[in-house]
């Protein structure tokens, strides 16, 4: 209930809710095709890079609450 209290209450970023950051080659390629000039990988700054995935297929597979 605590935990539960304090999302209901305090703003949250991205950088609060996850020491982390997992992105998949196949979700920069993708992103990459609808922006006009290509980013890397490096413009994300992901702390674990993974293959073989399908694009945003992390989101599912590597969320905290599947583990």
């Amino acid at each position: 209930m605590i935990l539960l209290s304090f999302f209901l209450f305090y703003k949250v970023s991205f950088g609060d809710f996850a020491p982390y950051m997992i992105a998949s080659e196949a979700s920069l390629a993708a992103v990459n095709e609808e922006l006009p000039s290509p980013v890397t990988m490096e413009r994300f700054r992901p702390n674990v890079v993974v293959s073989g995935l399908a694009g945003f297929e992390e989101a599912s597979v590597c969320h905290p609450c599947s583990m």
